[in-house]
């Protein structure tokens, strides 16, 4: 190897993502960030009271708002379930 790094034969190979813990992990993260801005802005929505309703005090925002923040819980669910099944963070 010592030799390889004189005569410059000497390489390395590096690769994003090969290792299936890195794909998982950076799908937890990504789907976390998902359901944290989903549920951030869902809440913002539904304290809006402006907008279009649906019967006599039903907004379609509130509707909208409701429907995401069971959305983003579904998706914090799915990411605490996949770290309790793999039991590593």
């Amino acid at each position: 190897m010592l030799n390889q790094a004189i005569d410059g034969r000497l390489s390395a190979s590096v690769s994003f993502l090969s290792d299936e813990a890195d794909v998982r992990l950076i799908t937890r993260l990504v789907l976390a960030i998902l359901a944290a801005a989903t549920g951030i802005g869902s809440v913002l929505l539904v304290g809006v009271e402006l907008g279009p309703t649906l019967g006599g005090s039903i907004s379609i925002n509130e509707v909208l708002g409701y429907f995401g923040i069971s959305a983003a819980f579904i998706l914090g669910l799915r990411v605490v379930a996949g770290i309790v099944r793999d039991g590593v963070v």
